[in-house]
């Protein structure tokens, strides 16, 4: 292999690396447009969407579930668990309406 070859390989991987780190600091750019906070949750965890722009959050460590709206950006406590149960995941039947919660810790 020449020492042109060489460089060459070298200057593509470069320039594949270039390309990667500008696509990366694009890809963890802040978004702060699609942040939901919950109101006093300090561990949120599951998500789910839901009927039309409804989605479905949980704290993980306090067990409520949060309804909001992804259009208005709106979030209240849909479901105020008692202390020590968890909420780790979330999934929405639509059909039958229902909200499925996954738990936790004993």
């Amino acid at each position: 292999m020449g020492v042109f070859t060489i460089r060459r390989n070298l200057a593509a991987v470069l320039a594949a690396l270039g390309a990667m780190v500008v696509a990366g600091s694009a890809a963890q750019a802040d978004h702060a447009e699609y942040r939901f906070p919950l109101p006093g949750a300090t561990s949120t965890e599951g998500i789910a969407s839901g009927a039309g722009t409804t989605f479905y959050a949980s704290d993980l460590f306090a067990g409520d579930i949060f309804r909001g709206d992804i259009r208005t950006g709106q979030v209240e406590k849909f479901i105020d668990n008692p202390p020590g149960r968890n909420a780790l995941g979330l999934r929405v039947d639509l059909a039958k309406r229902l909200l499925f919660a996954a738990g936790g810790f004993d």
